[in-house]
């Protein structure tokens, strides 16, 4: 693997040696991230990929899906009235 140098890789060599004892560990989570993903042997063993599949496995929205919206406690009720964007209930999903 190469890395480019720059004035930033003090820091990201920091971050990764000291893991797993530093508090934030996203530079650590982008880099093994994109290693899976360029990893061509690794194909089907990381979690991109089982997201990927799951995703090609779900159905396509044929319709629109209202669901309601609840306004917070204390909010005066004014009834729908159709043709008026601020008194609509219901939003797509």
């Amino acid at each position: 693997m190469k890395i480019l140098r720059a004035p930033w890789n003090e820091d990201l060599f920091r971050i990764l040696e000291g893991f797993p004892d530093l508090a934030h560990d996203d530079e650590v989570d982008a880099c093994s991230g994109a290693l899976e993903m360029l990893n061509v042997q690794m194909k089907g063993a990381n979690i991109y990929e089982w997201y990927r599949q799951q995703f090609e496995n779900v159905p396509a929205r044929t319709a629109t899906t209202w669901v309601p919206l609840w306004a917070p406690l204390g909010t005066p009720y004014r009834p729908f009235q159709a043709g008026t964007s601020t008194s609509a209930r219901m939003v797509p999903l």
